[in-house]
């Protein structure tokens, strides 16, 4: 019983991880306009795993690997001492919270044994509400606030929506229920991944769930091709192609029949959508539209950004959180429009900005972990932790390039949880 409703706790977590109802204890308002990145508070998600954390503790002193343990806590050590020289120390508190959540949920699923199929069900049930919701956005063309799933309005005439423009018109992107299509968009790739993956697995005597993944499947593409991120795109179509290859290699050839079916099938679904919204498609890549032209400077502008700071403050960084409080402060004159103040959109020249060398290099260390366990998982055709593996390699792609997995709360805690079931060693059956 006990270990029923600590799997249910756990559930509850994974099925509001993509929702960003918040508790707000305080903003910052600069001319009028709500700073995103100064807003303190405690997501509904943070309550439900802290709480999953604590019953679940007894685990953390079970880990098997020691080096990646002490890897693992000494990042943890040094990102809770960077608080100490960061300017805006309450800030840097509020991110300490999901990454300290996050490492020790990591930790917990190194012994954790769940039911893998529930897992997959929640996460992608829920992330497809989110994707669902994004489909009506898009072709409503506007995102209605609802404050109790933490949803702001967004509108295809206002300044700070993300659209596409056309010769005539802006198209609003679509958000779901998060703060940007990119977040969207990277949530849907966990989805779409994690239900391929499942779908390769499941037994033909599962008939039900096999159309269920079938179905919501082509339903996520769908909502992933109308948030119109690239970046997702490209991390999506890395995922295939490591999964794609993954079955060669083990030589089962009735699941590469099967990834290829899948595969052409979202592939039709895109010809489809592009051929509807060809205007569209031309101006978002084309980089000699208006929009595209804006998006790339910024972008440049924002790497510059990065590299000053990471030249002021190259051994120890700004402190957790503290990188746009940190460019906030060096402006000569607040600008008008205060969403242009935003992270640079690379996590690995953000996490050197904010930690400095030092906390940079523990991060790295990191990731060479999750990289040589998925090679070994990849050699023993250990499929399960290939999938997850898969997912955590397409986020730090997708990483390149956006940084949501760093400066959201959601983000920092599903990297940490799909860290933790790539290289769990006890994933039963899907």
């Amino acid at each position: 019983m006990i270990d029923k409703i600590n799997s249910l706790i756990f559930y509850v977590f994974l099925f509001f991880l993509p929702w960003q109802t918040i508790f707000i204890f305080k903003e910052i308002q600069i001319a009028n306009e709500k700073f995103q990145y100064g807003t303190i508070g405690i997501y509904f998600f943070e309550i439900v795993l802290l709480f999953w954390v604590l019953l679940n503790s007894f685990l953390l002193k079970k880990c098997d690997n020691k080096k990646l343990l002490f890897a693992v806590l000494l990042f943890a050590v040094y990102v809770t001492f960077s608080v100490f020289w960061a300017p805006n120390k309450i800030l840097a508190l509020s991110y300490l919270l999901p990454l300290i959540l996050g490492i020790f949920s990591f930790l917990i699923l190194q012994k954790k044994i769940l039911n893998f199929k529930k897992f997959t069900f929640v996460f992608i049930l829920s992330i497809s509400l989110h994707g669902i919701l994004g489909i009506y956005q898009f072709l409503n063309q506007s995102v209605y606030a609802n404050k109790w799933l933490g949803i702001s309005e967004h509108l295809a005439w206002q300044g700070g929506s993300s659209v596409l423009e056309t010769s005539t018109e802006r198209f609003l992107r679509a958000y779901g229920g998060m703060p940007h299509p990119n977040i969207l968009g990277g949530f849907l790739i966990i989805a779409i991944l994690l239900g391929i993956g499942a779908y390769l697995k499941t037994s033909f005597l599962e008939k039900y769930w096999k159309y269920f993944l079938l179905f919501i499947i082509p339903i996520n593409f769908l909502a992933l091709l109308t948030t119109f991120s690239r970046s997702a795109l490209l991390a999506l179509f890395f995922g295939l192609l490591v999964l794609f290859s993954y079955y060669i290699y083990s030589k089962k050839f009735i699941k590469i029949k099967n990834i290829l079916f899948l595969s052409i099938t979202l592939f039709t679904i895109g010809i489809l959508f592009f051929y509807l919204f060809s205007n569209l498609l031309t101006n978002r890549i084309n980089i000699s539209s208006r929009l595209e032209k804006k998006s790339i400077n910024e972008r440049h502008l924002l790497i510059k950004e990065s590299q000053k700071i990471i030249t002021q403050k190259s051994i120890l960084g700004t402190g957790l959180g503290n990188y746009t409080y940190t460019i906030l402060k060096n402006k000569k004159e607040i600008p008008q429009e205060i969403w242009r103040i935003q992270p640079v959109h690379n996590i690995y020249l953000l996490i050197f900005a904010e930690l400095g060398i030092i906390g940079f290099s523990l991060f790295l260390f990191i990731v060479i972990f999750i990289i040589y366990d998925f090679l070994e998982s990849f050699s023993k055709q250990n499929t399960n932790r290939v999938i997850f593996s898969t997912i955590t390699l397409s986020l730090l792609i997708l990483s390149l390039f956006d940084h949501w997995l760093w400066t959201t709360h959601s983000g920092i805690i599903v990297f940490w949880i799909l860290l933790g079931f790539s290289r769990e060693k006890y994933i039963g059956d899907f």
